[in-house]
């Protein structure tokens, strides 16, 4: 391990106590009746599958780790699944929580147990199952390190926010990919702080991170992919025409989602052509 520690966080459908989220669920069960039902599950594991995984497989700097936070009553099958699949991400730790703590403790626990004690900073970011980063990512955040590594002597939290990057929208008429540049989102996000540091990246909210730290922003280069589609709590559907962006053409946004970030855009559509067909009532789009 070297002096600064890459931790990533892939929180997979872990059912929090209810309130952490915009819905009407008044109880546990209800939450869980969401998260778990079948269409549901098969789509998370489809993009994790297909985006995510292929990812964080394809990183040049193998020196990292991602905890993946599920439940544990999520149902034997599907774990089964999660397990049999990160078992080709060797920098994987799956970890199944008791179900029911709040939201943002839960990760903070998960992320804290993680932590190498005698690290110099640990770099924290989050990846939901439906996002990728390039292959380049986890070496450039080790790299950028010495750019603030004054900073975080005076105060050791520091924010590296990599904003560009990539929409990708699924729709029934195929995949759509945007280039964005957008502050503050999290795929590539990156907080350094000190091993022994009480909070964890989800004790503050990402778009409010400038107020208590500061802040590195570097739109170049093209380091994240977020997923757009039928469950995508962002609503990043309904807000697809009104991201800024960068300008590309369709030959180079297809080859920077296979070479930058190694997905498999036929397979991806082909899986979700099957998943629609499939489902009698496919998840309702934002």
């Amino acid at each position: 391990m070297s002096d600064i520690q890459v931790l990533g966080l892939c929180r997979f459908s872990y059912p929090s106590a209810p309130g952490g989220f915009e819905d009407a669920a008044t109880s546990l069960d209800e939450v869980r009746a969401r998260l778990y039902a079948p269409e549901r599950m098969a789509l998370r594991f489809l993009w994790f599958e297909h985006v995510a995984l292929p990812s964080l497989m394809r990183q040049k700097d193998k020196d990292f780790r991602v905890v993946v936070l599920a439940g544990d009553q999520l149902p034997e099958k599907h774990r089964d699944r999660l397990l049999a699949l990160l078992e080709r991400l060797p920098q994987a730790v799956p970890v199944f929580m008791e179900e029911g703590e709040k939201h943002r403790v839960a990760c903070r626990l998960a992320m804290r147990a993680h932590r190498d004690a005698g690290a110099r900073a640990v770099a924290e970011f989050r990846l939901d199952d439906d996002d990728a980063v390039a292959e380049i990512f986890v070496e450039r955040v080790r790299r950028v390190f010495r750019h603030v590594r004054h900073l975080f002597e005076m105060r050791p939290r520091v924010t590296v926010d990599f904003c560009r990057g990539l929409l990708l929208r699924a729709t029934e008429e195929g995949l759509d990919l945007r280039p964005v540049l957008a502050q503050h989102w999290t795929p590539a996000l990156v907080t350094y702080r000190a091993p022994d540091d009480d909070a964890s990246l989800l004790d503050a909210l990402h778009t409010k991170l400038w107020r208590n730290m500061p802040q590195l922003s570097l739109p170049h280069p093209l380091m994240f992919l977020r997923g757009a589609h039928e469950d995508n709590a962002s609503n990043l559907h309904g807000r697809w025409d009104r991201f800024g962006g960068w300008k590309a053409g369709k030959a180079d946004l297809d080859a920077y989602a296979s070479g930058t970030f190694g997905i498999d855009l036929p397979g991806l559509e082909a899986a979700l052509s099957a998943w629609r067909a499939s489902v009698d009532n496919p998840i309702d789009s934002p």
